[in-house]
């Protein structure tokens, strides 16, 4: 999902929940949650509950709709990285502390740095296909063999 999507979504939560507040307000531009447009603190605490329930993220404190899509943005692009490191330290016995230390130096290879064969590439392609709930043909697979190719080729599956 991109910042646009996300965006579109968190401006049409906020138009239920201010539908009688904003009638007659523009909320374009940053769409600060401001009392200048009758948001009341309990209104923007409803606005961040409904866009984490939306996007199962928690701990969103935005104090307007740009500043909320990024958060939204950067905890869905962790949480990609995460499930994908999950996998791959399940599926090649890794430790995932080691990897993530790999990954601070340089983008890891799975072939070359964690010894995955052909097999283990669309073996691990059908585990983010069940993890995603996308489809990954076997040459995706076999391309994308660096880290962040994985969490790049899902992100766009996921983008539609």
């Amino acid at each position: 999902m991109d910042r646009d999507e996300i965006r579109q979504e968190v401006r049409r939560i906020v138009d239920i929940v201010y539908s009688t507040h904003l009638r007659d307000k523009d909320i374009r531009g940053p769409g600060y949650f401001s009392e200048d447009f009758g948001v009341t603190p309990q209104d923007v605490q409803e606005i961040l509950r409904r866009v984490e329930d939306k996007f199962c993220v928690i701990g969103l404190t935005g104090k307007n709709v740009n500043a909320v899509v990024e958060e939204v943005y950067d905890a869905l692009q962790r949480g990609v990285k995460e499930r994908v490191l999950r996998i791959l330290c399940e599926q090649l016995m890794w430790d995932p502390d080691e990897i993530r230390e790999k990954l601070k130096k340089r983008d890891l290879d799975i072939v070359e740095d964690l010894g995955a064969d052909d097999e283990d590439l669309l073996q691990l392609a059908w585990e983010y296909e069940m993890e995603f709930e996308i489809k990954i043909s076997d040459e995706e697979a076999r391309r994308a063999t660096q880290f962040s190719q994985i969490v790049k080729l899902i992100q766009q599956k996921l983008s539609g």
